[in-house]
């Protein structure tokens, strides 16, 4: 027997079909739905806290009077059952919380593991992780029993007692680990065993490697070896660790803002007298050759290394010639050097053969030499010509257009020379700033730069008080004119009056002298704005006083 099937009941068939669908797949949404607003409403209070540094955006949540904490997407990361709980960070280093339990401090990591129990200590700081970042086997706390710290490890064993102000854990960029330890306001060094290396005695203490403590007492800094001996004591207002180039240890100080050294014993080998500062060299192809470089206010000098004056510090430029064995000075920047019968206590450089001259080299002394032609002629041809001379003078200023010689700058502060004598200044000014820049430690440029700048000055205040003269002389001329007409008018009014009265009054009475007031200007000869407020005359103007003359 064969069946039809009716349209309506197929529609009717697919729509039951797709209800139930809807129905099946919205029912795991609604369960997600209620079990998160069941999560959420097991805390009492969540409070969010941005973003800082390296420690993310999280969620301090409350249930009655105990705390814990929430990642941003509100999963629970520390279980609420401690008084108070706090979200910290070492720099490049691990995320924790810092808890508090029945007045105890804590340590619990960011996946609620107690790594310090509250339990044994009042207060607990994460000091460091060394070595291994994720290792659980480098992991040093501060801790705090009563008002004294010390150092524990992950193990709960003091490495350093609870004895001390102050108490941290440190690593030097050679990544060794000491503790600095206060104690009456004062710092000290101890070892993870707890020996001590300083005593609680300096105001700071540095470490930037495992062969140094730089220590600071009083104000004053001194350098401590890594056994805790002060090699250098603190009597500096600076003290450096330095290293030459073979090996050799030695002590740069400065003291008044003055430079000298110390050597490897910590003993001062060069005063504290230069501006400059002082280096150690060591000769390239002799490392017995030493001696120390110094140099003052654009001088240098020479000192050897048990604190001798081998060459005073009067001269351009010092080198020592190892192949010779003797120094060398330079008088000038642009002189050349000359041997001194000074020598260092080491054998002599072997020397070498000298290579032969190339025809680059060649060329460059004949343009040197006809620099200088060209630069001689400039200064002694043109002598009564200021015109020509400058133009002689920029003509080897083309020649050498970027100071390779020297005689670019050299030519350039003769022509600021020329432009000062013909008295225009500015002009002077400007070449002897463009010779500067090209040769900034050139004594004679320098000293020029400083007189054109106050010859400048000098005459914009020259002007200025000339014309504030001009302006005083001026009033006062005024003034005086105006006091003598007003002496004229008077005259004229007395002897109308005198003529109209009688002769025998007038011969009988004595008359009351008259007097009529003058204002004075003080006169200024500083160049400078001298104006006051005058209460009679109601405004400011040049100091002046008002005096009564009898007319």
């Amino acid at each position: 027997m064969h069946y039809s099937t009716h349209p309506l009941t197929v529609r009717n068939y697919v729509a039951f079909s797709i209800l139930l669908l809807t129905l099946f797949l919205s029912i795991p949404a609604e369960a997600q739905r209620k079990a998160k607003q069941k999560k959420t409403k097991q805390y009492d209070e969540m409070t969010f806290i941005e973003r800082a540094g390296q420690r993310p955006a999280w969620y301090r949540t409350r249930r009655g009077s105990l705390y814990g904490a929430c990642d941003s997407a509100k999963s629970e990361l520390v279980p609420c059952r401690y008084d108070t709980i706090i979200y910290e960070y070492i720099f490049h280093g691990p995320r924790y919380f810092v808890v508090k339990q029945n007045g105890m401090g804590g340590i619990v990591s960011e996946d609620g593991r107690e790594m310090m129990p509250p339990t044994f200590y009042d207060e607990v700081r994460y000091e460091q992780m060394l070595n291994a970042r994720n290792s659980t086997t480098d992991m040093y706390f501060a801790v705090k029993r009563g008002d004294k710290w010390g150092v524990c490890n992950l193990q709960r064993t003091e490495i350093i007692p609870c004895l001390f102000e102050r108490a941290l854990i440190n690593i030097d960029k050679d990544g060794e680990v000491f503790c600095q330890v206060q104690q009456n306001g004062k710092w000290g060094v101890r070892t993870l065993d707890n020996k001590e290396i300083l005593p609680c005695k300096y105001n700071n203490i540095y470490r930037p490697n495992s062969t140094h403590y730089m220590i600071t007492l009083n104000g004053k800094q001194g350098i401590a070896d890594a056994s805790g001996r002060e090699v250098v004591p603190c009597r500096y207002a600076e003290a450096t660790r330095l290293t030459a180039d073979d090996g050799t240890v030695w002590y740069s100080v400065k003291q008044n803002g003055l430079a000298g050294s110390c050597n490897a014993e910590g003993t001062e080998v060069v005063p504290c007298k230069y501006n400059e500062g002082v280096n150690l060299l060591v000769e390239e192809e002799n490392h017995q050759c030493k001696w120390f470089h110094v140099a003052h206010k654009g001088k240098c000098g020479a000192y050897s290394m048990d604190g001798k004056q081998l060459i005073a510090c009067q001269y351009s430029s010092v080198i020592y010639n190892a192949e010779e064995g003797h120094f060398e000075v330079k008088d000038s920047e642009k002189g050349k050097y000359r041997a001194t019968k000074v020598s260092l206590p080491c054998k002599a450089t072997p020397k070498k053969p000298e290579p032969k001259a190339t025809p680059v080299a060649q060329a460059t002394n004949t343009e040197q030499q006809r620099l200088e032609t060209l630069f001689q002629q400039a200064r002694t041809q043109y002598t009564n010509d200021p015109n020509q001379q400058i133009k002689a003078y920029q003509e080897v200023t083309q020649q050498d257009p970027y100071n390779r010689f020297g005689y670019k700058a050299l030519a350039l502060n003769n022509i600021g020379v020329i432009c000062e004598q013909l008295g225009d200044l500015p002009t002077a000014k400007k070449y002897f700033e463009e010779a500067a820049k090209l040769s900034p430690n050139e004594p004679v440029i320098k000293n020029n730069c400083k007189n054109i700048k106050a010859k400048l000055r000098n005459q914009r205040l020259t002007t200025v008080g000339n014309v504030l003269s001009q302006i005083s002389q001026g009033m006062m001329q005024a003034n005086q004119a105006m006091m003598q007409a007003q002496i004229e008018a008077n005259r004229e009014s007395r002897s109308s009056s005198s003529s109209s009265s009688s002769s025998s009054s007038s011969s009988s009475t004595r008359t009351e002298p008259e007097y009529m007031e003058t204002i004075e200007y003080a006169p200024n000869y500083t160049g400078k704005d001298n104006s006051v407020w005058c209460e009679k005359c109601g405004k400011l103007a040049p100091r002046h006083a008002h005096i009564k003359k009898r007319i």
